[in-house]
């Protein structure tokens, strides 16, 4: 099973397609213009400049060779922000000059390597590590030393537990190895090379890779507040999504979205601005003409590097708006349209992906749902149920990393669950007994995942419910199955039973609930509300 995870920023997953900056000055003098580990033409690796300072991206590329490298990306280990150079595209290309020592995690052309750039050097330092990571922090680090120094005598390099994990890519299998701090057995890095360049995490905050069980690793999240629905085409402001990802970033860095349109397409540079990774959704339909605005909307995020993952469709198949082969055609599209850094992929229940095992050839990673609760399993075997059915993903993955894209337990139903045992109902006690054994349990087992989902909804009542009027109480949010699955409530409470399961979380600042009363007291229907936000609805 693959530690990778495609959840966020710094994760090897992403890793996989992205690259780091690595500024630092190096300890002997450099050979003049030489780009180690140049990448294999369709391959990644981790390239380093051995050159002069202030060289420019062009000019260190075309040291591998004419059309040699398709791109290259960077990452600011103290900012977070993410540069880029792509062949022949300088008005997209943002990628600075390159420093002496400067890793890059490079695409290949398919252009032959330049000998320049094939060589490598021959005289090794004595042990130092350049640009090791600050705290906390993801870093390209270069090993200048004797080749074959042990990984960790070379991370050591760094000081004493200075670094807390390491990956290394191999350039022509594309296998990721990795060393994680005083963790032998599960550690298979092997010994480094002079002048190789590898990812380290500084010490100081587990890394996303490592299964930290403290760690809310993704949420999926939709934004919508009471009186907004995007099916009569009410959204939430722009001033109400950055409310909330203020407070969902209390608790997690990474979320998952499910459409691209209207305000949804604001989420994203947002979330980017507070250090929030964004897989974005693509809401698919069987109107061809709004398709063709979500994919250019996620599109366009994508090439601003916004975001780290596109989902194309969200149960499609599973709902039958799309054939298989309209799915597939959709996510080459998007693939062929987004920079190589960004993953593409589609989600779809466990049972889907094995029902359609030709679907997994198009995506980079598998995005499964895993419901127990839809599927009448009792919670208390709910979580090994889902460890269970992502084990079953994994055997038919052909090796790409399965990520659960959705679990949960509601906590609160609908009349009609009320007929089933206590054990497989909707409630407060089953939602927190499901989540305070899952979060561990999916660390334990390295497994990443979005809890679903961030926030109650009450547009989403219907989806549990036969009822076809609203109920004469309109307590919709928090009431029926659809809009119960929240870990805060529609108001941006974090529900009392899970409070103790997330401390760190923060209130919201202002998700009010909206009441309209008439002569009868609390409406049920109403045309014409206000809201503090100013904005209008018919």
């Amino acid at each position: 099973m693959k530690v990778a995870s495609i959840l966020g920023v710094g994760a090897i997953g992403l890793a996989l397609l992205v690259t780091f900056w690595a500024s630092g000055s190096s300890s002997s003098e450099a050979q003049q213009g030489g780009m180690q580990n140049c990448p294999l033409p369709g391959k990644w690796s981790i390239a380093v400049w051995d050159g002069a300072s202030g060289t420019t991206a062009s000019d260190a590329m075309a040291v591998c060779g004419v059309d040699a490298v398709a791109a290259a990306y960077s990452l600011d280990p103290q900012s977070g922000a993410w540069s880029r150079w792509f062949a022949g595209k300088p008005e997209v290309s943002n990628l600075a000059p390159l420093n002496d020592m400067q890793g890059v995690l490079a695409l290949g052309g398919m252009a032959a390597m330049g000998a320049a750039g094939a060589e490598r050097l021959d005289a090794a330092q004595a042990g130092s590590m350049q640009n090791c990571p600050p705290a906390g922090k993801w870093s390209i680090a270069v090993w200048d030393g004797a080749s074959g120094t042990a990984a960790g005598d070379a991370l050591a390099a760094c000081g004493a537990g200075a670094v807390a994990a390491a990956y290394s890519l191999d350039s022509e299998t594309g296998a990721w190895s990795r060393w994680f701090a005083g963790k032998p057995d599960v550690s298979n890095l092997p010994p480094l090379n002079d002048m190789q360049g590898v990812l380290t995490l500084g010490a100081g905050v587990a890394p996303a890779v490592q299964c930290d069980p403290s760690e809310l690793q993704g949420l999926a999240y939709s934004p919508f507040r009471d009186g907004e629905d995007p099916t009569v085409g009410v959204y939430p402001t722009v001033d109400e999504i950055r409310e909330d990802l203020t407070q969902l970033r209390s608790i997690t860095s990474r979320i998952r979205t499910y459409g691209a349109s209207g305000t949804l397409h604001d989420i994203a540079q947002e979330a980017a601005a507070m250090g929030i990774s964004v897989a974005q959704g693509v809401f698919l339909s069987d109107d061809a003409e709004l398709n063709e605005q979500e994919i250019a909307s996620a599109v366009d995020l994508a090439e601003r590097g916004l975001v780290q993952s596109i989902i194309v469709g969200n149960e499609t198949l599973l709902t039958g708006v799309l054939s298989e082969s309209q799915l597939r055609d959709y996510i080459r599209r998007v693939r062929e349209a987004v920079p190589g850094a960004v993953a593409v992929t589609t989600a779809e229940p466990w049972s889907v992906w094995l029902d359609h095992p030709l679907l997994a050839d198009e995506v980079d990673y598998i995005l499964a749902h895993v419901h127990p609760f839809w599927e009448s399993q009792p919670v208390e075997t709910a979580v090994s149920y889902v460890l269970d059915r992502y084990t079953q993903v994994s055997a038919e993955s052909g090796g790409k990393e399965v990520v659960i894209g959705e679990t949960d337990w509601p906590s609160a139903g609908a009349p009609e669950q009320s007929n089933q045992p206590p054990n497989m109902m909707p409630s407060e006690a089953n939602q927190r007994a499901f989540l305070e054994e899952f979060i561990p349990s999916a660390s334990e087992n390295c497994i990443s995942y979005y809890l679903f989902s961030a926030y109650d909804e009450e547009w989403k009542w219907t989806e549990s419910t036969h009822e076809l009027a609203l109920p004469l109480d309109r307590t919709l949010s928090g009431r029926f199955v659809g809009s119960s699955w929240g870990i805060f409530d529609s108001e941006g409470r974090i529900k009392p039973q899970l409070a103790s399961l997330f401390p760190a979380a923060t209130p919201s600042a202002s998700r009010l609930t909206r009441t309209i009363f008439d002569d009868r007291g609390l409406a049920v229907l109403y045309d014409i509300g206000v809201d503090s936000s100013g904005q209008r609805r018919d």
